[in-house]
């Protein structure tokens, strides 16, 4: 379980923390896919442990929803804070500084 927070933490890191059957997850991984975004995908609902990780995910990011997307090491939320970075032109730059884009 621990392995999971490690590896979304990491700085170069670009995670889509999600589990399969949630729309606003498809929509979002969807998103950055459009924009070219490099980045690893987990499965809550695939994992062994999915339901411990995302009680520790809610721990370290006080979301406790999905999609929780991590750039460059860091949380910057679900779908709705997505949107919000890339109407405001800010999502873009933020992948490219942590070179997912």
């Amino acid at each position: 379980m621990r392995q999971l927070l490690c590896e979304a933490r990491e700085p170069r890191r670009q995670m889509h923390v999600d589990q399969t059957y949630c729309r606003f997850c498809t929509k979002t991984k969807a998103q950055l896919t459009e924009l070219g975004a490099k980045f690893d995908v987990v499965e809550l609902d695939e994992v062994e442990g999915g339901s411990e990780q995302q009680d520790a995910l809610e721990d370290l990011t006080a979301q406790s929803t999905v999609p929780n997307v991590f750039v460059g090491g860091k949380s910057i939320g679900g779908i709705s804070d997505v949107r919000k970075l890339h109407k405001a032109g800010d999502l873009e730059p933020l992948l490219k500084q942590s070179r997912a884009l």
